[in-house]
């Protein structure tokens, strides 16, 4: 009997070793809060911030895409290089929620990323969850719940939905969105 393998859907997650990666939290933050204070919007339909960088962004861009070719070689997923494609802000006000959204293009695939990656800045912990919808053959409308916590990370497949649930935190919870294109051989 053979087999192969149409498609998959991986959710890549955990937290970012600081002892690896010193990361200036704080510097991060503040990329954003000037963005939102600024209201640079990504665009006028859209609630993410335009930020620009800084180092530590710079290096959460590398810690990313090393570690991302580092297990997909590890894992034999047959993935290869990805490379950022664009990155938001995101601050989520007490008592609030995010719309469902997808960073894909249907109507440009060939612009749309890849992968999205949703990094939790400065929240407050057990205040909201990050769901990722998606469907699954014949079972439609799933979805996978993550607590979001300080200093973890989520990526996932560009064309599936995700938000992030009601604020239930008296504080602003901050969050760093980057989208990535990936590079086959």
């Amino acid at each position: 009997m053979n087999r192969r393998t149409l498609s998959r859907t991986d959710i890549f997650y955990g937290e970012v070793n600081q002892k690896e990666l010193a990361l200036d939290i704080d510097q991060m933050k503040y990329k954003i809060y000037e963005s939102f204070i600024e209201n640079k919007l990504e665009d006028r339909i859209s609630d993410h911030l335009k930020v620009l960088n800084c180092d530590a962004m710079f290096h959460m861009t590398h810690y990313i895409t090393d570690y991302f070719l580092f297990h997909s070689n590890k894992d034999r997923l047959g993935l290869s290089k990805i490379t950022l494609q664009n990155q938001f802000g995101y601050c989520l006000l007490p008592g609030i929620s995010t719309l469902s959204k997808s960073h894909n293009k249907p109507l440009d695939p060939v612009t749309s990323p890849d992968f999205t990656l949703v990094y939790c800045v400065d929240v407050q912990e057990n205040s909201c969850d990050l769901v990722i919808e998606y469907d699954d053959h014949r079972r439609k409308g799933r979805s996978w719940q993550f607590p979001v916590k300080n200093n973890s990370y989520y990526m996932f497949n560009s064309s599936l939905r995700y938000y992030i649930t009601k604020n239930k935190s008296d504080k602003i919870n901050t969050f760093f969105i980057q989208t990535y294109e990936e590079h086959r051989p």
